[in-house]
């Protein structure tokens, strides 16, 4: 399973980041490299069953303070 989202993600950069790079698109290709570095991180870490917070939690608490301020 590992071996597939490695393969995965090698397939999606080879096809989306030469147009990228051709194009000079140097923020849509940072933007692109962050979410998929994300999404691979998170899949590894869900194959090998690693125990980690579910994203929606970590924003809850960060934004949570920001919207009581704007309530007040």
């Amino acid at each position: 399973m590992l071996t597939l989202i490695t393969v995965a993600a090698l397939l999606i950069i080879s096809m989306e980041t030469p147009s990228l790079i051709r194009q000079r698109k140097w923020k849509e290709l940072a933007m692109f490299s962050g979410f998929l570095v994300s999404g691979l991180v998170l899949g590894v870490l869900l194959v090998l069953q690693f125990a980690y917070s579910e994203p929606g939690k970590s924003l809850e608490a960060v934004f949570k303070p920001v919207s009581q301020l704007l309530i007040q």
